[in-house]
């Protein structure tokens, strides 16, 4: 590829947020380094993300850069982090979810830059037990659905 892009937007919508957990409300952020933020309350049902990257070339993968980026170089993830405390100076984490880049491929990555368009993925926030999802969300996971057209 000759061109590659040196940024990229990922729009991460997770749905079905759950409100409460052992009956305290709970609440969703975006890991930004060590710190929690952009954090939404469950009981709106629904929150947006839109973490940027840098890109570099490494060894012909996409290497995803920036204070978002998490993990070593060939298993790069980014993390959601479940809580309760509506603000960062008061939000308790008690689970996250990780969310996998190491799948994403130069080719889903330029079509999307062409297209002046994040890269999107959608996560059904809520696991089979009616809680917040965590662990690792992989592509084949049925509750991850990514866009890479």
């Amino acid at each position: 590829m000759s061109s590659l892009p040196t940024s990229i937007a990922v729009e991460v919508r997770c749905t079905r947020l759950p409100a409460v957990r052992d009956g305290v409300p709970v609440y969703l952020g975006i890991q930004q380094g060590r710190a929690v933020v952009e954090i939404t309350p469950g009981k709106v049902g629904e929150a947006i993300f839109r973490p940027e990257f840098r890109l570099v070339d490494a060894d012909g993968a996409p290497n995803f850069l920036g204070p978002y980026a998490q993990g070593p170089r060939d298993e790069r993830f980014f993390y959601l982090s479940w809580g309760k405390g509506a603000t960062t100076a008061d939000f308790r984490m008690f689970r996250r979810l990780k969310v996998h880049l190491s799948h994403l491929q130069w080719k889903q990555i330029a079509s999307a830059a062409r297209r002046d368009e994040p890269l999107r993925v959608t996560i059904d926030a809520t696991d089979k037990n009616g809680g917040p999802l965590c662990a690792s969300a992989w592509p084949d996971n049925p509750a991850v659905d990514w866009r890479l057209t």
